[in-house]
């Protein structure tokens, strides 16, 4: 039967920064990608929305559902009303 490893000493080092080895690499990327961004040669392959509209059925169906919950909000508003004046009289 194997026992695991219980290591007693454990350093964990962070950073914030690319490492210096990948730096040029990194920065070339970063650069590379900042010129085709600012090029207005390049063309946009989505110029138009990339979504489309809700169905005539589910704008109708969010609306519904919209009024619905305000007119119970409503409902819910009156009788509770209601009641905390039938308790005062």
């Amino acid at each position: 039967m194997s026992k695991g490893s219980n290591p007693t000493n454990v350093t964990t080092t962070t950073a914030s920064e690319p490492s210096e080895f990948i730096r040029p690499y990194y920065t070339q990327a970063i650069d590379a990608a900042q010129q085709l961004y600012e090029n207005p040669n390049i063309p946009s392959f989505f110029p138009n929305n990339t979504f489309v509209d809700f169905a005539p059925e589910t704008e109708t169906a969010l609306q519904l559902a919209t009024v619905e919950s305000l007119t119970r909000q409503s409902t819910i508003r009156f009788f509770s009303t209601r009641n905390k004046q039938s308790f005062i009289r």
